[in-house]
Order: structure tokens, then sequence, then C-alpha cells
């Protein structure tokens, strides 16, 4: 009897439309998820390099207004028997400015040793249209007129406020200079610098500085 072999017949059953429809819809989800992490942490990165931008250029800003609003008062003429209530560069002025309070600071001191108040000595620092700017060297008033030129550019970095507070104390006391008429008096002068500032393309990014300096060279005054 002549024997037949027959093979086994498989069934291989393939995905169902259902099956790659939800896989692609998961490899749809797990790809938009890859790209949206990929989008936040470039923001975050932009982000904080902005930031890092925002506090180093009003950082400098405040630095340089520090250091030179320390001279203020600087006198060639005080020397060994001198009237020091005489001294022609000891008036610093804070002025409301562009809206603000107390927006500008103007002041001078003797930067060429001569002695003499002269016409371009006059210098200082005022927040204008977003922007922070120091009076050019050549300015003759001393007020917050005059040729002032920026100091950051304002279409990467606005600042608003920014506001000058000078407080005083007499010598040797924790109190204002109140003498009796015809007395001489020592003041002794800080100054607070308080910068508001935020990225132009972006308000959310912002920081407050804040800079507390010691004028070096006091004003010594008769009272009136």
């Amino acid at each position: 009897m002549l024997k037949m072999n027959y093979s086994k017949i498989t069934n291989k059953n393939g995905f169902t439309l259902i099956e790659l429809m939800i896989a692609m819809l998961i490899g749809m989800i797990v790809v938009a998820a890859t790209i949206t992490i990929y989008v936040i942490t470039i923001k975050g990165s932009s982000d904080t390099m902005k930031s890092a931008q925002l506090n180093q250029d009003l950082g400098i800003a405040a630095t340089i207004m520090t250091n030179d609003i320390r001279r203020a008062g600087y006198w060639g003429g005080a020397i060994v028997g001198a009237d020091l209530t005489t001294n022609p560069f000891s008036d610093i002025q804070i002025y409301d400015f562009d809206g603000e309070t107390d927006a500008c600071i103007v002041y001078t001191y003797d930067e060429n040793g001569d002695a003499i108040l002269d016409a371009n000595e006059y210098y200082g620092f005022r927040g204008n249209s977003n922007s922070i700017e120091l009076k050019q060297s050549g300015s003759t008033t001393a007020d917050c007129t005059g040729v002032w030129v920026d100091m950051i550019d304002s279409n990467v970095i606005n600042v608003s406020p920014i506001r000058f507070t000078l407080t005083s104390v007499c010598a040797g006391t924790t109190l204002p200079c109140a003498l009796a008429s015809g007395a001489t008096g020592v003041e002794l002068r800080n100054i607070d610098i308080s910068i508001d500032g935020f990225v132009s393309s972006d308000s959310s990014i912002n920081t407050q500085i804040s800079s507390l300096l010691k004028v070096r060279n006091n004003r010594v005054f008769t009272q009136p």
C-alpha cells in the first residue's frame, strides 16, 4: 500500500489594521514627546543664556556707576591748611527724570586736579526710554540736560526703572546734619543704586540689581 506524506500546513497571520494603527499612534506619541522635550530643553537653555546676559550687562553697568560716583567730591585743592568748605565739587544732586522718581544723578569731581571746577567736569547717570545713559564728557550743565549716551543696548535689554537714593549723616552720629547756624559739619554720604531690568524680547526674564556705595570724599560745610 502506497503511503503518502502530507506536510503540515501552518497558517501565519500578519498584523491587523487596528494593530498597525495602534503602533503608529504609539510611535507618534513617542516622537511628539521627544520633540517636546527637545524644544523645552532648547528654550530652557536659551532662557538661561538670556538671563545670564541680562545679569552680566546690568552688573557691569552698576559697577561702572558705583566706581565713578565714588569719586564725587574729589578736589585737587584739598591740601594741608585748605578751607574744605570751599570745595566746589561737593554737590551731588538727584532728580526725577523721564516720568520716574530719582532716576538721574549728577555730580562733579576734579578730573584734571587743577582745583577748579571746569565746564566739562559734570558727570552723571540717568534712566531714559528704558535705557541707562551716562553724561558725556564735555556736558557743561549741572542737571539732567545736556549730552548723554547709552550704556546698554535697549534693543536687547530694557531698564525700568533705575533709582538713586542718597542718605547722609553727620560724622560721629547716626543723624542727619542739623547744625546751629554758623557751625561747621562733616557729611558722610551713601548712595543706593537700584536697577530693574528685563530682556527686550521676553519681559518674563527679569532681574533687579542693587549696589550700595559710600562716597569717598565727605562734604565739609558751614551751616547757613
